[in-house]
């Protein structure tokens, strides 16, 4: 059995089936590295869109920390009213 293989891998059939084999072998690896650096391209775009929301949130809740009770009503569209009420 194993001659047989043998004789047919050493025949030009034989070598045209490997050089598929191993065409078809590098282009799925090349595929898969590919793959794996989209993938990687897309966490690390991810990753930076989350820090980026973390900033702008840290730096809204600081403006809103510093505001006193009349401008935070007047920031959601209010008016205060006489006895110190946001209407």
């Amino acid at each position: 059995m194993i001659g047989v293989l043998f004789k047919f891998f050493s025949s030009r059939a034989g070598l045209i089936v490997l050089g598929v084999l191993g065409l078809l072998l590098a282009g799925g690896i090349a595929l898969n590295k590919a793959y794996e650096a989209g993938v990687e391209s897309e966490r690390s775009a991810t990753r930076q869109a989350i820090i980026d929301q973390l900033k702008e949130r840290s730096e809204t809740n600081a403006e809103i920390r510093d505001m006193d009770i009349s401008e935070l009503c007047g920031l959601i569209g209010g008016s205060m009213s006489d006895d110190g009420e946001c209407i």
